[in-house]
């Protein structure tokens, strides 16, 4: 209860009136000690839950190495881990990587092609293998591929845009950096609004300015860095990507951070039972020697003894053997493998691909398809691949992007782009800019009911053939210039292209319709 003597001063002074003296005087607090969210309580049901946030770079300090060197162990030896990194690259880059078509156009909007097919035409040949990094071991690709999988395997990925490059002539190449070279122990303040954080500078808007990589021999096999000695690089010669999570993170933490904990408990688990199965195979009974009797060893027939005094006996089917004078036969029931074994595995591997996300599902990642229908086939499939879509867009527009502008400026500037033997013009850059962009797109389980919806989309004007010829992964322009090139070798060896005759109306027949019904009535 309040203090009376205080709250009588008070009101002597003015300061409060009687009433409200009153109230205070009677009040009092509530001992329930309940808050207004159940989870914020203070109990010990909740002891282990934390009680105070902190900025992420604080955990991604502390914790960031120890992931990783977690999650490249796990992508060596895990085959989940593999599997995980192997649905990325086939998905997301796919056989023939995200493809740029450039899409230069004139004033007058009509497209200019010589341009566009010395942009397209220089591209490809930078993309070749042994051309667009200073190793010479990787394409384009390849480039996209390993782009994605560092990223998901390290967290973040690290390239240097080499400028000037001698061993091209488009003088511009790739260099693949280590993220173990980004120091995670270099913090410090510049004093003149800029720090360093995480080995990453940044001023005071947290906008990268440069990067501090550790200065290494090309020889060294491990990360002992005597003295910790530096090389600045600028921002605008780095390309540091990471999947951002979290406002003001620094540094990006591997994809699989979150689930590392439950496949590696996981694969012990299942490496237990495959030797505890093993050996439960191989052995399957044993002698026990029987107290109070002197055993004498029957060197008769094959109860012989070896070297180390073991009983040697042959076991054939159909066979029962004859135990030694003194010993006495004991079968063995290991019991392995268990029979919850594979609920078990199961659940825990549904519960890592949820922390994995990214579109892979469970019966992608196991690939389990026990017990799996069309309509749940078909719902996983559209999950998957509008969250492999967004993983597209991303790379789009943090590597694809951002190396195609690169080489554009560098290869104008070396004069690497011609039409008719005369180089394309400097001050023309921004117009030669325009590209489109065509990642990898996926056939529908069901060919046929996609294309009938495809053609019902056109009839009804809700879509173009632009459009369709995208979702199939192609550029509306190839497929035109192969149409093309293909009436011409028709013509040139005197033969006719008969196009196939449309059914009357629409090609989606009434038994169609009425098939789909029936399957779908089946299915729910």
């Amino acid at each position: 209860m309040a203090d009376k003597l205080l709250l009588g001063r008070l009101v002597e002074k003015g300061i409060m009136t009687n009433d409200d003296a009153v109230r205070m005087a009677d009040y009092k607090p509530s001992r329930s000690g309940k808050r207004s969210f159940n989870s914020a309580q203070v109990s010990r049901l909740t002891s282990g839950m934390a009680t105070m946030p902190k900025p992420i770079d604080v955990d991604v300090r502390n914790g960031l190495r120890k992931l990783r060197a977690r999650s490249r162990h796990e992508a060596q030896n895990n085959d989940y881990v593999k599997r995980f990194l192997s649905l990325l690259k086939t998905n997301v880059i796919g056989s023939k990587g995200i493809v740029k078509q450039s899409n230069i156009k004139d004033p007058d909007g009509k497209k200019d092609k010589l341009a566009n097919d010395a942009v397209n035409l220089g591209w490809k040949d930078w993309g070749k293998k042994g051309v667009c990094d200073v190793t010479g071991r990787l394409s384009w690709i390849m480039v996209q591929q390993l782009y994605l999988e560092t990223c998901a395997r390290d967290g973040e990925v690290l390239i240097r845009k080499v400028r000037n490059w001698t061993k091209n002539k488009f003088r511009f190449a790739l260099q693949f950096l280590d993220v173990e070279l980004l120091d995670v122990d270099l913090n410090t303040d510049l004093r003149n609004g800029h720090k360093i954080q995480m080995g990453v500078e940044l001023d005071e808007w947290r906008r990268p300015v440069a990067y501090y990589l550790l200065t290494t021999k090309q020889t060294d096999y491990d990360y002992s860095f005597t003295g910790r000695k530096y090389q600045r690089i600028p921002a605008d010669e780095i390309i540091h990507e990471y999947l951002p999570e979290w406002v003001w993170q620094t540094r990006g933490i591997p994809w699989v951070a979150s689930c590392l904990m439950r496949l590696n408990m996981l694969d012990g688990y299942e490496e237990s039972e495959l030797v505890a199965s093993r050996a439960g195979s191989a052995t399957f009974a044993n002698y026990e020697r029987i107290e109070g009797e002197s055993p004498a060893p029957d060197l008769s027939g094959s109860l012989e003894k070896d070297a180390e005094g073991e009983f040697l006996q042959d076991f054939e089917p159909g066979t029962i053997g004859i135990s030694p004078e003194g010993y006495k036969l004991n079968l063995l029931d290991p019991q392995h493998p268990n029979a919850v074994y594979k609920d078990f595995v199961k659940t825990s591997l549904r519960g890592a691909t949820s922390g994995m996300g990214l579109g892979v599902s469970y019966n992608s990642l196991s690939n389990d398809l026990e017990g799996v229908n069309f309509n749940s086939l078909r719902k996983g499939a559209l999950d998957e691949q509008d969250a492999y879509m967004l993983l597209q867009e991303w790379v789009v527009e943090s590597l694809c992007e951002n190396v195609a502008s690169e080489w554009l400026n560098l290869s104008l500037l070396s004069q690497a782009l011609t039409v008719n033997n005369k180089p394309l013009d400097f001050k023309r850059e921004e117009k030669y800019q325009a590209t489109n962009w065509q990642p990898r797109r996926w056939q529908w389980v069901d060919p046929l009911k996609m294309m009938n919806a495809h053609e019902k989309g056109l009839l009804n004007k809700i879509s173009s053939p632009q459009e369709v010829i995208r979702e199939r992964g192609r550029d509306p322009e190839d497929v035109l210039d192969e149409i093309q090139s293909w009436h011409e070798m028709l013509k040139e060896r005197n033969l006719t292209h008969n196009e196939p005759a449309p059914d009357a109306g629409s090609s989606f027949t009434e038994d169609e319709e009425d098939d789909d019904i029936s399957d779908a009535n089946k299915n729910s």
